[in-house]
């Protein structure tokens, strides 16, 4: 079992169940098996299982994945409601960024969904972080996770 990509060769993580069930538009209550997913953008495959033999396009999922994206919106926190663009709007415009903030005070008033909501079926601050850092590598993020769950970590 390899979690590297069958098309675009590149390492991905492993999703759960219950993320891939969230997402994916057929119903496979039955399956058993260890699911990846991938986040490179111009890869057209979003989950797969080398195991398996099997393989989830954007098309096979009812959500869009902003990580896989070129055109706007770009969906990056999905408890919350924050985009890509989003963090590159205010980073440009005022060279800070606080949606990190933000979701975490949203996450003290309600928590979060994010294992079932976000398509990598955990919490979005690491992305996050690395989409702000791409944007601008001076920026300090040195942030905590918002679920504080310790497979997000």
């Amino acid at each position: 079992m390899t979690n590297t990509c069958p098309s675009c060769k590149q390492k991905s993580d492993n999703v759960s169940n219950l993320a891939l069930q969230s997402h994916l538009k057929t119903n496979l209550n039955d399956l058993k098996g260890t699911f990846f997913v991938c986040t490179t953008q111009k890869c057209q495959i979003v989950y797969f299982s080398t195991q398996l033999k099997q393989q989830f396009t954007k098309n096979d999922i009812h959500t869009r994945f902003g990580l896989k994206e070129s055109l706007n919106p770009r969906p990056i926190c999905y408890c919350f409601n924050h985009s890509i663009q989003d963090i590159e709007t205010q980073l440009k415009t005022s060279k800070n960024c606080d949606i990190i903030e933000q979701i975490k005070s949203s996450m003290k008033l309600s928590g979060c969904n994010c294992e079932i909501k976000n398509p990598i079926g955990k919490c979005c601050l690491n992305t996050i972080k690395k989409i702000i850092q791409k944007i601008n590598p001076d920026y300090n993020t040195n942030i905590k996770q918002c679920c504080l769950k310790k497979e997000d970590s």
